[in-house]
């Protein structure tokens, strides 16, 4: 515990370990106040795209001040534990990850990385009596001469404006049509009245000509009725007019017969109808 004891600096050492959280950074420009670090740098990695890019990290550490001993019996000082165990051990860690993953995915993906970093690396530094608090990884860096990588990201960059434009032309088209909508139901509703007088006034074209419709047919109808009535009129004044002069025919028939009959037979018959117009001749002759 934090306090005073008696030691006998004759027989021993005093090695001093923090007991508060370290931070390593995995950054030759960047150093620790207690320079743990100072001998670390950018992890070298290969990507699944082959890829040569150099990773950036920090990892947030804590050793317990009951296990302070243990860790000292086991690595001697602080700094031979960074440099000797924990530097090959998230080196290698970071390596193997970088393999499977391509450079865009290796940026996009950071914050899974990390997350799944800190979860399978806490296991292995309890193996060596350290508490793992954190794990943060950088932007993946190149040489200053090697441009790739700037201009795979420039790629990502474009790629990511031209998605952002995207969305923003599919609202600008929503908003258009929204617009063109609106603009439609108000000059529909503009019309309204003009389309209400015209509905009812087709309405009443239709009425008008359906009436005069059915009175065509109806005079046409009574047309028919009286030519029919007609053509039984005269059919019947034809009728009865043959059967008139039928009978009148019938009768002078059967006048003439009786007279026949009555002077004695038909050569009388003849004698007395030229004696008759004999008669008539002379009555009418000046001579």
């Amino acid at each position: 515990m934090p306090g005073k004891y008696a030691f006998n600096t004759d027989a021993g050492k005093v090695v001093l370990v923090p007991t508060t959280n370290i931070i390593l950074k995995w950054n030759k420009t960047e150093t620790g106040d207690h320079k743990y670090d100072e001998n670390l740098t950018e992890v070298d990695i290969i990507t699944k795209d082959a890829f040569e890019p150099s990773l950036p990290l920090s990892v947030v550490m804590h050793i317990d001040y009951k296990q302070a001993p243990w860790v000292i019996q086991r690595f001697g000082d602080i700094g031979m534990l960074v440099n000797q165990s924990l530097d090959p051990l998230v080196s290698a860690y970071f390596k193997d990850v970088a393999q499977t993953k391509t450079l865009i995915e290796l940026i996009q993906e950071r914050s899974a990385i990390r997350e799944r970093a800190v979860l399978e690396m806490k296991e292995k530094f309890e193996k060596y009596n350290l508490q793992l608090e954190e794990v943060l990884i950088g932007t993946p860096k190149t040489t200053v001469t090697d441009t790739q990588i700037e201009n795979i990201l420039m790629q990502l960059r474009e790629r990511q404006i031209a998605e952002e434009k995207k969305v923003t032309y599919q609202k600008q088209q929503s908003a258009a049509e929204s617009e063109k909508s609106l603009r439609e139901a108000q000059a529909v509703a503009e019309q309204q009245s003009f389309l209400t007088k015209s509905k009812i006034q087709i309405e009443i074209e239709g009425n008008n000509g359906a009436a005069l419709a059915s009175r065509a047919e109806q005079e046409s109808n009574q047309i028919i009725a009286l030519a029919k009535a007609n053509a039984s009129k005269i059919k019947l004044e034809g009728e009865a007019e043959a059967s008139k002069e039928s009978n009148v025919g019938l009768a002078k028939a059967q006048a003439i017969e009786a007279q026949v009959k009555a002077y004695g037979g038909a050569e009388y018959r003849v004698i007395q109808e030229i004696t008759d117009k004999l008669a008539d001749a002379v009555k009418k002759c000046d001579c």
